[in-house]
């Protein structure tokens, strides 16, 4: 007697739910905050980033092409890091300023128009601390990697530098959240360079040191498959120091130029769009 309901609650229990309890399953207010907690805590291990800037660039020396001039020219950025674990990851970043023409403070009229084509290439890895551990959530990064950077002059009158920055890079980052959606971005590099090359007629090289900053405001929009995009606008500041030493062509004597160090600045405003996967 007692067999034939213990095979109907069977059969009940293994039947398909319908579309409406299933629903009402999805719907329900435990689910919802289970799916809410399961995608903060979600680990998003690529991030790829793309942007543009706009680029101010000076030199303080007596064969400087910038002195008193704006020269402003765009460039281009990517940018791609992995994440191995949620506190170990590795990144590299490719900067391209357009071919553009500058002007001459020591010679406006010149015919031979002063055209570059500057790029940067930095490379390393970083340790990442996450108090929180959710994502979007504050955190704070160690990097170390190894920094190029290179000043090709396309076509210069003779006088006009070009340079190649190479050494290693160390830094920290900062990343101050407001909520999972908003924030702040801080960045800063020591970059220790043990080449910094003249490689125009002058012909030096010695060593220097460097520096690179940055500051952004960030906003993130998640689509509805949960992949989530950050768009950052900020400015950046990145520096090269050097003592000169020995002379440049014969009649362009740096000792007389009252210039006792080589420094090259990149001022920036950009915007970049990061794709967090």
């Amino acid at each position: 007697m007692l067999i034939f309901p213990v095979l109907l609650y069977s059969a009940e229990k293994e039947a398909p739910l319908s579309d409406s309890e299933a629903e009402q399953i999805v719907n329900h207010p435990i689910y919802l905050e289970l799916e809410d907690q399961r995608t903060a805590y979600r680990f998003r291990r690529f991030e790829l980033s793309t942007g543009i800037s706009a680029v101010q660039l000076k030199q303080n020396t007596g064969d400087a092409i910038l002195i008193g001039k704006l020269n402003v020219f765009p460039a281009a950025t990517v940018e791609g890091t992995a994440w191995l674990t949620s506190w170990l990851g590795v990144d590299l970043t490719w900067i391209k300023g357009l071919m553009v023409t500058l002007g001459s403070k020591k010679d406006p009229e010149v015919q031979n128009s002063v055209v570059i084509s500057p790029w940067w290439i930095d490379a390393g890895i970083k340790f990442r601390y996450m108090p929180k551990k959710r994502d979007g959530s504050s955190s704070t990064s160690l990097k170390i990697g190894y920094h190029h950077h290179k000043f090709p002059v396309i076509t210069f009158p003779d006088y006009i530098s070009k340079s190649t920055a190479k050494g290693i890079s160390v830094g920290v980052e900062k990343k101050v959240a407001f909520n999972s959606d908003y924030g702040l971005n801080f960045s800063f590099d020591f970059l220790w360079l043990d080449r910094l090359l003249d490689s125009s007629n002058v012909q030096n090289t010695q060593d220097g040191f460097g520096y690179k900053l940055s500051a952004d405001f960030y906003a993130t929009i998640t689509d509805n498959k949960g992949m989530k995009t950050t768009v950052s606008i900020g400015y950046g500041l990145t520096s090269y120091i050097s003592s000169l030493s020995g002379h440049g062509l014969s009649t362009d004597n740096r000792s007389l130029m009252n210039a006792n160090h080589f420094e090259q600045s990149y001022n920036n405003l950009h915007l970049a769009f990061t794709a967090r996967i």
